[in-house]
């Protein structure tokens, strides 16, 4: 049993190694640059036109080695051999990588893939620099030309504006150097030839390891909402989502047990058979649109006044230093209906299973002794069969718990309250992928963890699983 528990346990860590590196995979390759987005938050924008360019590339350099984001992105990589050592790339400025990365991918040279983009750099302070004596159309037009020249798609559209910056406006500084480099690049952007892949070993300087490292910590980085702690942020909304789960647990079985037993008790009459056509009707119905239905018909009177019997969702406000039970006795009214939504599914699914088990259970010798013994069908059915019958239950139960997490954003979302489900929901909405990520590792986390208990307490309670090794 030991030796079974602590297999068991252990496998949670290659469990969680392998959701953490996907996660990590999809946090670099979403949309959006980190850096960019976390100086604006301390109001550092290209957008400011009091902020020179090289103040800007500075203070992004100077960010990114902050966020760790100028390291490798993981242990090895495979990349093209032409592609610079990591030495060497320490010496770009972190705000040019990726366009130097751009260029480099379609096999042009680093020397001059690095003069290219420093060109294109000179250009843009020279902007700054003559920014308050040039007119509106001037600033619109060399900005676009600078987003023409860092994309590199095409060069025919780039010398085509700079033809016309040219032609436009008299002086119109470094266009000269950059159409000398514009040489070097092929009309299409690319030079043909062959990627050698080459295998580079970074060590533990990564950006991975600094990432999980600092899960396991404890520090899941900052919001790029609002610059708040990631873990404040789920700590209030966590309590909102267990306060439902545990609710609709307590609701579930409180109803799902005695209907079970009257099912079981009269199997295949006509109340099993209504209990049994209801409950799979139930399970059968998408918890939105039965979500939408209970607000429509039972939180106004606009179709009858006795109909008016829950509050109307409306906001909630998440108390840090505020409990449970402070939670529970300040919005029960307006928790009743959500749980109920979340509670109707696995009332129809219980049921259902637990009638199963209750029928399984009376079918077997000692029932028949009990009935043999003059013990009432009902009494054998409560004390006996029930408990009994509730040992998959009790697993399955247990299992349900992560699948609740998932239940609950969907109505966290529907009646606006501020658990996980809405947190994650808003946060995918918003591109805040720190709060996003640290919520995908929390849930598998939890999901493993619950996977890990059902097993074992199915363990405990039925003695007669035994598993190879066990005395």
């Amino acid at each position: 049993m030991l030796r079974h528990i602590v297999i068991r346990s252990l496998m949670i860590i290659p469990t969680l190694l392998v959701v953490s590196i996907v996660a990590f995979i999809l946090s670099v390759s979403t949309p959006g640059d980190i850096v960019n987005q976390a100086l604006a938050l301390e109001g550092v924008s290209l957008d400011d036109d009091r902020i020179s360019i090289s103040n800007y590339h500075k203070q992004y350099a100077q960010k990114a080695t902050q966020l760790g984001k100028d390291k490798p992105l993981f242990y090895i990589t495979v990349q093209p051999s032409h592609y610079p050592s990591q030495e060497e790339w320490n010496e770009v400025n972190a705000y040019n990588r990726e366009d130097i990365k751009r260029l480099l991918k379609s096999n042009i040279p680093i020397n001059i893939s690095k003069e290219y983009i420093a060109n294109i750099s000179e250009f843009e302070n020279k902007y700054f620099d003559v920014n308050d004596s040039i007119s509106t159309e001037f600033k619109r037009d060399w900005k676009q030309s600078i987003t023409l020249l860092r994309k590199l798609e095409n060069l025919l559209p780039i010398r085509k504006q700079l033809i016309y910056l040219a032609n436009e406006y008299q002086d119109t500084p470094q266009i000269d150097d950059i159409t000398n480099m514009l040489t070097h690049i092929p009309q299409d952007g690319k030079r043909s030839g062959l990627h050698i892949p080459s295998l580079r070993w970074h060590g533990l300087d990564n950006q991975y390891h600094k990432w999980i490292t600092s899960f396991i910590s404890g520090d899941y980085g900052t919001s790029m909402l609002d610059a708040q702690p990631v873990f404040i942020k789920i700590w209030s909304a966590i309590k909102w989502t267990s306060l439902l789960i545990l609710m609709s647990m307590i609701l579930s079985l409180f109803v799902s047990i005695p209907l079970s037993i009257l099912s079981a008790y009269y199997a295949n009459s006509k109340l099993d058979r209504w209990i049994s056509g209801i409950s799979l009707a139930v399970f059968s119905v998408p918890i939105f649109w039965m979500a939408t239905i209970l607000i429509v018909y039972f939180t106004t009177d606009t179709y009858s006044k006795w109909l008016d019997i829950f509050p109307s969702p409306a906001s909630f406000y998440s108390e840090t230093q505020t409990g449970l039970l402070g939670l529970l006795g300040k919005y029960f009214g307006r928790l009743i209906l959500p749980v109920i939504c979340i509670s109707l599914k696995d009332i129809a699914y219980l049921t259902r299973v637990i009638r199963a088990d209750l029928i399984k259970e009376s079918a077997k010798e000692y029932a028949t002794t009990l009935k043999a013994k003059g013990v009432s069908k009902w009494s054998a059915m409560w004390k006996h069969i029930l408990p009994n019958s509730m040992i998959s239950t009790t697993t399955i139960i247990i299992s349900n718990i992560p699948l609740a997490l998932a239940g609950t954003l969907i109505i966290e979302v529907i009646f606006n309250i501020p658990g996980m489900g809405r947190l994650m929901y808003s946060s995918i909405t918003q591109a805040d992928w720190n709060v996003v990520y640290a919520i995908l590792m929390l849930i598998s986390l939890v999901t493993v963890i619950f996977y890990l208990i059902g097993d074992v307490l199915y363990t405990l309670l039925n003695p007669r699983v035994t598993y190879s090794g066990d005395e």
